[in-house]
């Protein structure tokens, strides 16, 4: 099965790659580059220094194609993920002491150059990637770039933000007496502090500074620090999510400007007072462009019942459209006091099917009600995952009823783990039509007896339309027996359920909407190029700060977890999809990789120029060179280290494309 999931996964890729060749091909040119960079350094200085290079290579492996020129071999090779300069005398590997002094005649040998001399090599190629990454950050700030501002939207109730007293619609504009222009440099600030001092923010809540301390808390299932909050959503719709009945949908570009008749500031506003219906249809006022001119046209939307198991709720800005937060729920069968609702896609699933299939009448839709999935009539959630999840990567046929029409229709099943929770997030409830799927065992309805399928009918007598009216009614009689009224087949039945008081359950009942908005941006661009030179400088350094400290929470404190680390695989991964934003994003995207390069190449680790470093320090420092044999063997032992970190990089890269991330 393994095989067949990698196989499906490399098939899945090699499609989706054929389509983005050109994107791709960007990537591995932004490589190429910085590599280039890199080793340019080491050669210019060698040059300077009077050292004789041998090769000048980009990537490893077999010579593909080059030239040779006053001495030099310039050449392509096969695997374009590194480069490097073979200069005369430079043996990292060689256990032959006699072979190494030899090389140290030759006035024009690495080896018979001073400590210092080599040194200035050795640097050579790292501070190249540094003036890469500046120049580029610079060359992008006189442009312009779009990023998610750091105005916080959602705060998850008894979250270290919370507990702080950090509200929606703070805006933060230092970490720790630093200033911070995005989103991205909180998260990274507070990813990469100390949790026992915690952070020291500064936030401009509507034109008056706040000052607040936060001590991130650990997520040990993401093994990284968060406070529990998330970036602000904009009033301009990006997903619309399903159409109500009697009124026009959103549409992708509108922007919010009411709902009923309070104008909201954020879409945080607009989640809240939907939710706040629960489940009443409101009417929204969008602004549209229709032919290059505005209208004001009204929507009718509404927020969908969700029930979790006991003590567990999901976090501000749940959205049933792309499954977040909801692949947490347990697999038990969730329920309302023990009677589960049928189950009903609220979105249409992004599975592997084609785009045309996800708008094709036989494929599942959004709205469509799981009547039917195997031999299981009326299925729980529970029993839909388990079932589709053993035929992962095939299609299957389910029954739905569409438009109060029974329909034969064709779901494809992804391999990858978050595509098929996200799948299982487009899962909602048929919260209108109150039809029992099960009744859960232990709870106040079990000793009803409901049958499975049975419809409800009438609470205390009072006929129910839907789930929301038996709440309602739940809700009314708390601490209170309820007669119930349900029918099965043609025979009409009634049992007395008793209900807990409303403090045993309420936190089991929530909301959700369908539907959410793209975030507010910030555009961080230099007004003239001396800002923009201010810019790409204080980006770079803050690039090269914040890996050393990763760095160090990695490997000292373990504050972040070693499956965050990437490696070539998932930055060529994420690569392709910066590449399909834009020239100007395909170059920050490299500036930031040249930095990080800077940093971890200039590790005092073998293998590595830092690694050189730290000989050349000892043999300044001894008045003598470490014998060959030593030098060997440090490289050697760097090699393994290097090959094992490659390893685990290149496992968390495979793991994280497989997820989907």
């Amino acid at each position: 099965m393994f095989t067949e999931i990698i196989a499906s996964v490399l098939l899945s890729d090699l499609v989706g790659y054929l389509k983005d060749i050109w994107f791709i091909l960007l990537v591995l040119i932004g490589f190429s580059v910085i590599i280039f960079v890199h080793e340019l350094g080491h050669f210019l200085m060698a040059k300077w220094v009077g050292i004789r290079v041998e090769t000048f290579a980009i990537g490893f492996g077999p010579r593909l194609l080059g030239f040779r020129a006053g001495g030099t071999d310039y050449c392509l090779r096969l695997l374009p993920l590194g480069g490097y300069v073979k200069m005369m005398g430079q043996e990292d590997f060689a256990m032959d002491q006699d072979r190494v002094e030899a090389t140290k005649v030759d006035s024009a040998s690495f080896l018979a150059k001073t400590p210092g001399q080599r040194a200035l090599v050795v640097c050579g190629g790292v501070v190249m990637n540094v003036i890469f990454a500046a120049v580029a950050f610079i060359i992008v700030f006189m442009k312009g770039l779009d990023f998610t501002a750091p105005i916080v939207g959602g705060v998850i109730p008894e979250s270290p933000a919370a507990a702080a007293g950090i509200q929606q619609g703070d805006k933060v504009i230092a970490v720790n007496g630093h200033s911070i222009l995005n989103f991205n440099e909180l998260q990274l600030a507070i990813l990469t502090s100390d949790p026992a001092t915690g952070v020291e923010l500064e936030i401009n809540r509507n034109g008056k500074i706040v000052q607040t301390t936060v001590k991130p808390r650990e997520n040990k299932k993401e093994e990284l620090l968060q406070i529990g909050v998330s970036p602000a959503a904009s009033l301009t719709v990006w997903d619309p999510g399903m159409p109500e009945p009697g009124g026009q949908n959103l549409q992708e570009g509108d922007t919010i400007l009411q709902v009923n008749s309070v104008k909201p500031k954020y879409f945080d506003d607009v989640e809240q007072l939907v939710m706040k219906a629960a489940g009443k249809t409101v009417e929204l006022t969008v602004e549209r462009k229709v032919e290059n001119r505005l209208h004001k046209i009204k929507v009718l939307k509404r927020a969908y019942l969700i029930l979790l198991p006991q003590r567990e709720k999901p976090a501000s800005g749940t959205s049933l459209a792309s499954g977040k937060n909801l692949s947490d729920i347990s697999q038990e069968n969730v329920s309302l006091l023990g009677l589960a609702s049928r189950r009903k896609f609220i979105s249409t699933p992004e599975s592997s099917a084609t785009p045309d299939q996800t708008s094709n009448p036989n494929y599942v839709q959004g709205g469509d009600i799981v009547l039917q999935i195997g031999n299981i009539l009326h299925p729980t959630r529970k029993e839909i995952r388990d079932y589709l999840f053993d035929l992962r990567g095939k299609q299957v046929e389910l029954e739905v009823i569409r438009d109060d029409v029974r329909k034969q229709v064709k779901l494809d099943i992804p391999w990858r783990e978050m595509k098929f929770e996200y799948l299982l997030g487009a899962l909602g409830f048929d919260d209108m039509t109150p039809i029992v799927s099960t009744v859960v065992k232990g709870t106040p309805a079990a000793k009803l007896n409901i049958p499975r399928g049975a419809k409800i009918l009438a609470c205390n007598d009072k006929p129910v339309a839907n789930w929301f009216d038996i709440l309602d009614s739940f809700k009314a009689n708390a601490g209170k027996p309820v007669k119930l009224t349900f029918e099965y087949g043609e025979k009409k039945q009634t049992g007395v359920m008793d209900i807990p008081k409303l403090g045993e359950w309420e936190n089991t009942v929530t909301y959700a909407i369908d539907f959410f908005n793209k975030p507010v941006m910030t555009t961080i661009k230099g007004n003239n190029p001396y800002q923009a030179l201010g810019l790409g400088l204080r980006q770079t350094w803050n690039i090269i700060k914040s890996v050393y400290v990763t760095i160090q929470r990695v490997a000292i404190t373990r504050t972040i977890g070693v499956k965050q680390l990437s490696g070539p695989i998932y930055i060529i991964h994420k690569g392709k999809e910066v590449a399909e934003a834009g020239f100007y994003k395909l170059l920050y995207y490299m500036a930031l990789i040249s930095a990080n390069l800077a940093v971890i190449n200039f590790l005092p680790m073998p293998v590595v120029d830092g690694g050189l470093m730290l000989i050349l320090l000892l043999e300044k420092i001894r008045r003598r060179a470490l014998s060959a044999r030593s030098t060997a063997i440090w490289q050697a032992v760097g090699l393994m280290l290097i090959v094992a970190l490659f390893l685990t990089v290149t496992y968390n890269d495979i793991s994280k494309i497989i997820r989907g991330q």
